[in-house]
């Protein structure tokens, strides 16, 4: 997130890599000071919300996992 003129998908990004350590027990966001490199990069985008994308993103998951499970059990 050191060039802040990449926009595209950084909170989607940002969000999946929340939900992997979340899911994996793990501290990636923190081993790598992504939160406040996140900080930095959103200083001239005022609308940009990480709790929104990471609520979209468990959203998405979570329907992706029951659909996996419906597949699973055969429906």
């Amino acid at each position: 997130m050191s060039k802040t003129d990449l926009w595209f998908d950084q909170g989607d990004a940002m969000a999946a890599l929340i939900w992997l350590d979340n899911k994996n027990n793990t501290t990636v966001i923190k081993d790598n000071d992504s939160i406040n490199r996140w900080m930095d990069f959103i200083q001239n985008k005022p609308n940009w919300n990480l709790d929104h994308y990471i609520d979209f993103f468990n959203r998405r998951m979570t329907k992706i996992l029951k659909i996996k499970e419906i597949v699973k059990n055969g429906m």
